[in-house]
């Protein structure tokens, strides 16, 4: 019975204890997770595992295909297909929104497809695929945005949006959470298009190591619920718009 306890002990996984980890986790992301859920991640990690440390990267949608040959321990991000070696946990899903200042001309009425592209545009760079339902739309159609300047981070996107006349299409969740801090409205897209799906993304050389199972399992409700949580608030309001205009 020794021996057999001793076999397996060998080959069971070695036991796992936070407070004793000395890990750097790498996790990348958009630089709205760094904003509004990093915050909240770090805090559970310095509270559980004071010893281990985070470094946080800016993902590009490019990445993805490559993430094998990456550095990274965990992503979190839009995508709409998995390549080969990669596990992964669905986050959930938002639709997108029109963010514009909260004085805008076009905040009269409710926004046409015309309008739409009339306007100037604003990017954001850093993240996963937020244009690609809209482009979708568009190029059957032989239209496309006309655009204004293409930046990497969310609240430099937000600022221009506050001194000009611009828009910004992006998830619903991020719309709303940008307008909350001023200065800002959103309004619906004015076409249908596909929803955007976010995952938790990790290449399978992961799967069975105890410390990045304990820190997938730490990371995932603060992305998952953020995210539920917009998309909730921004529908809600989405919606009463909907109703005043009728």
């Amino acid at each position: 019975d020794a021996a057999l306890d001793r076999l397996q002990s060998l080959y069971a996984p070695p036991q796992f204890n936070p407070a004793e980890c000395e890990r750097v986790f790498r996790f990348a992301s958009s630089d709205y997770v760094a904003q509004f859920i990093l915050p909240a991640i770090t805090a559970a990690l310095a509270r559980e595992a004071p010893r281990a440390s985070l470094d946080f990267r800016l993902w590009q949608k490019e990445q993805l295909p490559n993430l094998h040959q990456l550095e990274l321990d965990l992503v979190s991000t839009i995508t709409e297909s998995m390549p080969s070696g990669l596990n992964s946990r669905y986050q959930g899903e938002d639709g997108l929104a029109v963010l514009m200042r909260s004085d805008h001309p076009y905040l009269q009425e409710p926004l046409s497809r015309e309008r739409y592209l009339a306007a100037w545009h604003v990017q954001v760079s850093g993240g996963g695929d937020k244009e690609g339902p809209v482009e979708q739309v568009l190029a059957p159609a032989q239209q496309q945005r006309r655009w204004f300047a293409r930046v990497p981070f969310f609240q430099a996107a937000a600022g221009i949006l506050r001194q000009t006349d611009c828009l910004l299409t992006t998830p619903a969740h991020i719309a709303w959470q940008l307008a909350q801090e001023g200065g800002l409205a959103l309004r619906p897209l004015p076409f249908a298009c596909a929803r955007q799906h976010y995952h938790q993304i990790w290449h399978q050389r992961h799967q069975q190591d105890p410390a990045h199972q304990w820190f997938r399992e730490l990371t995932f409700p603060f992305l998952s619920q953020h995210l539920q949580r917009g998309v909730a608030a921004s529908a809600q309001l989405l919606a009463q718009q909907h109703t005043h205009n009728e």
